[in-house]
């Protein structure tokens, strides 16, 4: 008995700027998903009357980042995730921190289609930051 394709097999059928709409899609609604589970976590005025610091909201997703990766760390070796250039390394991490943490600041406290409209603007920024530094 053979079924029906899965999800995977069909969009490796389509031409690629398909397959790149459909992910850039799905990353969308993921991302909007993430700041309405912060803004309802961080609510002061929730069920409990008492919202979760964004700090602890920041703390939990990067613990759960942690374990998605913790499989192909564990698989792979920790010589796999090695770098020659610890600062750099250590910078990019510094910084996609504190711009997460900032992200679910701005989910906290904006609208959340303000907050997700801003979000959006990140591209125009890492252009104009590349033309300077790089």
């Amino acid at each position: 008995m053979t079924g029906s394709p899965g999800l995977l097999a069909r969009l490796t059928g389509l031409p690629a700027p398909l397959r790149f709409g459909f992910w850039m899609i799905l990353s969308c609604i993921c991302f909007a998903g993430l700041l309405g589970i912060v803004r309802y976590l961080a609510d002061p005025h929730g069920p409990d009357d008492a919202g979760l610091n964004v700090f602890v909201i920041s703390f939990w997703r990067n613990g759960f980042s942690l374990l998605v990766f913790l499989p192909w760390l564990l698989r792979h070796g920790v010589g796999a995730a090695r770098s020659r250039s610890h600062g750099m390394l250590v910078s990019r991490a510094a910084l996609m921190t504190t711009s997460s943490t900032a992200m679910f600041f701005s989910a906290a406290l904006l609208p959340l289609a303000e907050a997700t409209a801003i979000s959006f603007t990140t591209p125009l920024f890492s252009i104009i930051l590349a033309m300077i530094f790089l």
